[in-house]
Order: structure tokens, then C-alpha cells, then sequence
């Protein structure tokens, strides 16, 4: 019962529907995402323009500000409503890509300017008061100098971190990172303070650090510093906290390690760190990533804001690339996700290290770079991520949810990232070598489409199967009715054929030869013939077609037994080519019937002498049959085979409906034969039986 019911549905034209529109979605549907950037404007830059959009008054409208490198100097340019408000020239240089911060380190409701530069052996601090003042607050401090900072072909790379401070307290301090490649000094995070004029570094390191950020990690509403660094082993002399290994460190606000650095030995390596919170406690999540040539350890690492290991996880990763760490909910516990770039997926862990999950990334880049800004302006900053070719990039949102991928078809790999506010809209900026687009980050409505269209899709599609079975039903029936009425008339012929009066004279002629005695075994000949032709006529009573034997056999049979009936008053001649196929399927009873029409109306009328030959040929693609009699011909008004006998009838629809069930068009013509001076001399039934389906009717 329950695999009866199981197959009616799985033939039912809903559930075949929903199969193949599952298969189509699949394949044919464009991956639509749940969000999409679609480009507002592109600015050129021509290379040497940086474009920022801090909002300085706080209006909710941002500013434009263009940084233009000119030979030795730059020039700052502040725009509203693409109108000039201010120009300010530096005769210094900025430093790499973090040079530039805006913020409000006095509460009065207007942000500053901070620019980091650089001038031969110097490095430099200017802070502009854009829209209150409208003047340098501090121009060109010096922040380090060393004779050995003079660089050809590499600035040291600059992070401005952000104004860190009491929130109810006196101003805000400017906190800032310089890190110097090769074997060369600044490694430091800077504090300024510019009420106090005062500048603190943090302790001496070889440490090259990176992506420092702020977070409060033991809760006293001051934020700690936390670092993140490489060990490219540059160093050769000995320094505090070589490059020759990573290390994780954390500066408490005195600008003092809050616990001695962890030593990660190895290089090259680096280490990423991630804080979450588990039971009000504050937990740092280290990722330490060694990929050089010794038998040295990657691994994934739980320590408390002490710098107290509380559990590890070896880690193996093969190829060299960039794996970044993000830390995440989910049931409102923390999860741990290493982006692993060079195999295109994210391994999830929960807060005890175990392994979740693995999943996919759209192409992402070998050599990675990672920005976090809030580009719909909803306050939940979205991840992203450049993309494997240049001009690309990824964005995820929180979770890793609903990853976009963006291409701006440009020649270069995006380098920042700004949030904007244009005519009341959220927007951000995208920057790259020679242009930037200001571009729009927002819900897809056409993700949500994809639902009815996917419903749509099935209902279209299972429309179309329940039609195409409803016309094989269709056809089907046809092909049955077609079948019983091939049937029917096969039995109306036979009827015909086997008629009452046929069946009477065998007999008689089978009892005449008993009763007489003469010849007892011609009589039994007689009926094994008759019984032959009955059994046939029996076990074919089913089939639409026969084989040519079988119709030839029977028809032997048949002709003997009106030759006894008529006491032999005409003669058979039955011809087969070597080259006919006797196994060849043809309607049952067709041949049949035209020779019974040549008995009958034929040498049945002839009183002596009656001639019938049949003969049997192949042709190109087709068989011919040709039965021939002596008998007075169609034109005979008494001859009904042309004319609209019941018998001919018959034939014709027999032909009509074994062409639509097999798709064989047999034709046949018959014609007077005639002597050489025009006196008939009987009738050619001629017929033409394909040998495979014809294309018309």
C-alpha cells in the first residue's frame, strides 16, 4: 500500500515539476545575492589623489576631501557641496595608506584634521581645526627622527588608531601606530596629547606591528591597545622582541605592556588577536600562523586579558597566504572564524576551539587585505575582503552572511574604504590606483523575488508536465481505440472471410469424401488444412500485425481450401523473392483481403480455368506484393472492389489506422489487365508496404 502510494507521487506532475525546476534553479539561475552595490559615480584620481568623507559638522551630510601627492608636498583640499572651503599645503609627504584620521578629541561637535607626513629624516604630526578655527591646530610636530629613516623606496607604514580617552573625561588623546620596514626604527604605537603638548611611545621592540586597535579588557572604561605582529626576521642585532619571532602584545593606558609579551619563535610567521567575552570575563583569541620551512607549529589559542594561556588547538596550513581572524555569535556565544584565503574557505570554531564547521569563500586574493566600516550605515560594520582578481572585492556582513562579490573592472586592488552620507542616502567610497567610486550598499529586492520566480518556475514547469501527460493519455487512448478498431475490422474480415457458406461447403466436401469412401486421406487433408487456418485465425485474433509468414501460410491454406470448394476449377501460382525479409511485420489480414477480393470477384467467376498468381519482391526502402487473376475485371458491373463494398471499405480504414498506430503509409492500386486488343483479361491489385515509418499520409 505504502509502495503504491510512494510511486503515484513520485509520478505526479507537481512532484516530476518540482524535480526539473530544482535541476533548472540550480544551473540556469543567476546567483542573486541579498544585498548589491551599484556604482553612484567614479572620480579619476590619475594615481595621486586620496579622497576622504568625513562628516565635520555632524550634520549627517559628509564633507570631501581631496589629498593631492605633489613633488614634496601636499595639498589638502576641503570641499562642501562640491564647493572649495579650504586649502592647506604641507611641505612633507603622507605616510602609506593610514596617514589621514578625522575626529573630535574636544566634544565641541566639529572634528579635526590629523595627517601623518614625512620630510627627509623626519616624520611629522599636523592636526587642522577645518570648520571652527579654520586653521593648523599643530603644524608639522615632529614625532620621530632618525638618520637611518631616509627611504628610498618604502615609507614606514602608518595606522591612525583613533582619539581613546574618559568619555565624560578631559580631551582625548591621538593614538597612532608607526611601523618601518627592513631593520629600521620606528616600531611603536604613539600617543599625543595636544592640550598638553605631550607625545609617549611605547616601550622599544623589533615587534613589527600591525592593525593595532582598541577594546576595554579589563573593564575599567579605558581602552587598552592590541597588537597584532609579523616576524619577517629583518633584525640582525639584538633588540627587545625581535622580528624573529611574533608576539602578542597589549599596551595597558600608561602605554606599558599589560602582561610581558607572548613569544611566538619562528619566522616568517605572524599572529592575529580578536577579544570576545564569555561568562563577563574577557578572553583574547590568538592565531599564530608560521609558514617557513621548519617543523615549527601553527596554532589556535585561548588567553585570558592576562596573558594567561586557557587552552590551544594546533592548526595545519599548507601554501603561503594570509589567514585572518574574526570572532562572531551564535546562540549568544562566541565563534571563532579563520578566513583561510589560499583555500578559499572559513573554518569555524566555537569558544572552546572545536571545529563547527567548513565553509566556501567567493575567489579571494593570495595576498589579502582586511577593512571593517559600516557601509550602509546601520551600525553593524560589514567585513571585506579584495578579491582574487584586481578590480574585486568581497563583502561579507556579520557572520559571514551574505557574501557579495563586487567588481568594478578596474586595473589595481582597492586600498580604503570610506562611509559616506550624500541627499540623505548612505553611501561609501571605494579608492583604487587611478579612480574611486562612490557607490551604494543596500538590500537586493530582487532576492526576494527569486521566491515567487523559483514558485512561478514550478508551477509553469509542472503545467507543462501535467499537459505533456494528459496528451500521452491522450495519445495513448487514441492508440488503444486505434488498436480495438484495427481489432474490429480485422474480425469484421474475418467474418468475411470465414463465412457460414465457406465453412458449409468444406464440410460437405469433408463428409462427401467420407461417405464415399473413395479417398478417406484427402479428406483428412482437407481438415488438418481447415483446422490449421482456424487455429491461426484464433491465436492471432489478438495481434494488430503478423509477420509475412504467417500471412503467407495462412493464405496458402486458404486458397487450398477454395480450390477443393470449387473442385479445382482454377489454378495458384505463389512466387517469393530470395531478398523478402519473411519476418517483416505487416497489418494482419491485409494481404488477405485482396486475395480473397480476387477469389472472389476474380476466378471465382471464371468457369474453368481460373488463374491467381501472387507474387512477393523487395524494393529500395519498401516490398511489393502483386496479386493477378483472369477474371472479368473491375469494370465489371457486377466487380464491387472499386467501388464502395463493404469489404473494400473496410481495407482502406484497416490501412487509415495501422499508418497513425506504426506510422506506415501502405498503399495499393488496382487496374484492369487488358489484351492486345483492349479486351480485359482480369485484374492487378498492386501494394506497397514500406519498409520503416513514412513521413506523410
Amino acid at each position: 500500500m505504502f509502495r503504491k502510494q510512494l510511486i503515484k507521487i513520485l509520478i505526479h506532475p507537481f512532484f516530476i515539476g518540482l524535480v526539473i525546476t530544482g535541476i533548472i534553479l540550480f544551473f540556469a539561475l543567476p546567483d542573486v545575492s541579498r544585498y548589491k552595490v551599484d556604482e553612484v559615480e567614479r572620480i579619476a584620481t590619475e594615481g595621486w589623489r586620496t579622497i576622504f568623507f568625513p562628516d565635520l559638522d555632524q550634520d549627517g551630510t559628509s564633507e570631501e576631501i581631496f589629498v593631492d601627492r605633489v613633488p614634496n608636498m601636499l595639498q589638502l583640499m576641503l570641499l562642501r557641496d562640491r564647493k572649495l572651503i579650504e586649502q592647506y599645503n604641507l611641505r612633507s609627504k603622507p605616510l602609506s595608506i593610514g596617514f589621514f584620521y578625522s575626529g573630535d578629541y574636544n566634544s565641541d561637535g566639529y572634528e579635526e584634521i590629523y595627517l601623518l607626513t614625512m620630510r627627509n629624516d623626519s616624520i611629522l604630526l599636523s592636526i587642522i581645526d577645518p570648520l571652527v578655527r579654520r586653521d593648523y591646530l599643530l603644524h608639522e610636530r615632529l614625532v620621530f627622527y632618525s638618520d637611518t629613516i631616509q627611504f628610498k623606496n618604502e615609507f614606514p607604514e602608518a595606522q591612525m588608531i583613533g582619539l581613546s580617552g574618559f568619555p565624560e573625561g578631559p580631551n582625548k588623546k591621538l593614538i597612532f601606530s608607526i611601523c618601518s620596514g627592513f631593520a629600521r626604527q620606528p616600531r611603536n604605537i604613539f600617543r599625543y596629547d595636544l592640550d598638553e603638548d605631550q607625545l609617549e611611545m611605547s616601550p622599544l621592540s623589533g615587534a613589527s606591528v600591525h592593525n593595532p586597535f582598541l577594546f576595554d579588557l579589563d573593564g575599567d572604561s579605558l581602552n587598552e591597545l592590541l597588537l597584532e605582529t609579523t616576524a619577517p626576521g629583518n633584525y640582525q642585532t639584538f633588540i627587545p622582541y625581535s622580528d624573529h619571532s611574533s608576539w602578542l602584545m597589549v599596551l595597558d593606558d600608561d602605554m606599558e605592556f599589560l602582561f610581558p609579551p607572548v613569544e611566538f619563535p619562528g619566522y616568517p610567521s605572524y599572529v592575529r588577536v580578536s577579544p570576545f567575552i564569555l561568562d563577563d570575563s574577557v578572553f583574547l583569541a590568538v592565531l599564530h600562523h608560521y609558514y617557513g620551512t621548519d617543523t615549527i607549529q601553527s596554532g589556535l589559542y585561548v588567553y585570558n586579558h592576562q596573558g594567561l594561556l586557557v587552552r590551544s588547538r594546533e592548526m595545519e596550513f599548507t601554501g603561503w597566504g594570509t589567514l585572518f581572524l574574526v570572532i562572531g555569535k551564535r546562540d549568544a556565544s562566541p565563534v571563532v572564524y579563520v578566513l583561510d584565503n589560499v583555500h578559499q574557505e572559513i573554518n569555524v570554531f566555537d569558544e572552546h576551539l572545536n571545529l563547527v564547521r567548513v565553509r566556501k569563500t567567493p575567489p579571494l586574493g593570495k595576498k589579502n587585505n582586511f577593512f571593517h566600516h559600516d557601509l550602509d550605515n546601520d551600525g553593524i560594520p560589514e567585513m571585506i575582503w579584495m578579491g582574487e582578481r584586481m578590480g574585486t572585492f568581497v563583502v561579507y556582513r556579520q557572520g559571514f552572511k551574505d557574501p557579495l562579490l563586487v567588481d568594478l573592472q578596474e586595473n589595481s586592488y582597492p586600498y580604503q574604504f570610506n562611509a559616506l552620507r550624500r541627499d540623505g542616502k548612505d553611501l561609501f567610497y571605494v579608492q583604487f590606483q587611478d579612480a574611486g567610486y562612490i557607490a551604494a550598499y543596500e538590500k537586493n529586492p530582487f532576492y526576494y523575488l527569486k521566491y515567487p520566480f523559483a514558485l512561478g518556475s514550478w508551477l509553469v514547469v509542472s503545467l507543462a508536465v501535467f499537459l505533456i501527460f494528459r496528451l500521452q493519455q491522450f495519445r495513448a487512448r487514441k492508440q488503444y481505440m486505434t488498436r480495438n478498431k484495427i481489432i474490429e475490422l480485422q474480425i469484421l474480415s474475418l467474418k468475411n472471410q470465414i463465412d457460414p457458406h465457406f465453412t458449409f461447403n468444406i464440410l460437405n466436401a469433408i463428409g462427401s469424401l467420407y461417405i464415399k469412401g473413395t479417398d478417406r486421406s484427402k479428406a483428412y487433408n482437407i481438415f488438418i488444412k481447415y483446422s490449421d487456418l482456424l487455429r491461426q485465425t484464433i491465436r492471432n485474433s489478438d495481434k494488430i500485425s503478423v509477420s509475412l509468414e504467417e500471412e503467407v501460410r495462412f493464405i496458402e491454406n486458404y486458397l487450398e481450401l477454395e480450390q477443393i470448394r470449387s473442385d479445382y476449377s482454377f489454378e495458384c501460382d505463389l512466387n517469393i523473392s530470395e531478398d523478402v525479409d519473411l519476418r517483416k511485420k505487416i497489418p494482419r489480414m491485409l494481404v488477405f483481403s485482396f486475395v480473397e477480393n480476387s477469389v472472389k470477384h476474380g476466378v471465382r467467376r471464371v468457369k474453368q480455368n481460373g488463374q491467381l498468381s501472387i507474387s512477393i519482391s523487395a524494393a529500395d526502402h519498401h516490398y511489393q506484393i502483386s496479386i493477378r487473376d483472369n477474371g472479368p475485371g473491375l469494370n465489371n458491373q457486377n466487380d464491387t472492389r472499386n467501388g464502395t463494398g463493404k469489404g473494400m471499405q473496410i481495407i482502406d480504414e484497416m490501412i487509415a489506422l495501422f499508418f497513425e498506430l506504426e506510422g506506415k503509409k501502405i498503399s495499393y492500386t488496382m487496374r484492369d489487365l487488358a489484351s492486345d486488343n483492349q479486351e480485359s483479361t482480369g485484374t492487378e491489385t498492386f501494394i506497397v508496404i514500406p519498409d520503416g515509418p513514412t513521413n506523410q499520409k
